[in-house]
């Protein structure tokens, strides 16, 4: 269950970890945790604040990764949420 979220034929795979006494059929399988990788943010942007502000738009802010990625000329934020699956994914948010 390590190293998720998992996929099969396309489709988002969600796991529980089952506990003993746990009864199966009340088990809610409706968020899952994702790291996301945000791109083309100032410098200035790179900082706690914008990461939990970020956060609104997607899920429930779990934890920033702290050390910030440069890839060439792009720094890289990455951003642990927990995001319901009941919703379609929103794909961009422009920032002013």
């Amino acid at each position: 269950m390590k190293n998720g979220p998992w996929n099969f034929n396309s489709h988002l795979l969600i796991l529980h970890r089952w506990k003993t006494g746990e009864d199966p059929l009340t088990v809610q399988l409706h968020w899952v945790d994702f790291w996301l990788l945000i791109y083309d943010l100032p410098l200035g942007f790179m900082a706690d604040t914008v990461a939990y502000q970020l956060r609104n738009f997607i899920g429930e802010f779990i934890e920033y990764d702290t050390v910030a990625t440069q890839l060439g000329y792009k720094c890289i934020m990455r951003i642990w949420v927990r995001v319901g699956v009941r919703k379609p994914l929103k794909r961009k948010k422009r920032t002013a």
